[in-house]
């Protein structure tokens, strides 16, 4: 893994810890980063969350118009952020 993917796998694996409640199921793994995530989300049906990027998501979803099936992936994606 990348050195500058590590924060990111990081927090996957700390998710639980912070929300305070065990989530069956959650598993980190390392990955190549948000593009990589959202391939596995379209691609894997058994996998329900993934970390990426905010600008990442805003690009696809901005570049969906062009594509059907990215648009339904980028429809599909929720936004999780903490409370500032």
């Amino acid at each position: 893994m990348e050195d500058y993917l590590e924060p990111y796998y990081t927090i996957g694996k700390e998710i639980p810890e912070v929300s305070g409640r065990e989530i069956g199921g959650l598993e980190a793994i390392a990955t190549d980063g948000s593009l990589d995530n959202i391939k596995r989300l379209m691609r894997n049906p058994t996998i329900k969350f993934a970390i990426v990027q905010h600008d990442v998501l805003m690009e696809i979803k901005n570049s969906s118009r062009y594509n059907k099936r990215l648009k339904k992936v980028a429809d599909s994606l929720r936004i999780v952020m903490p409370p500032l």
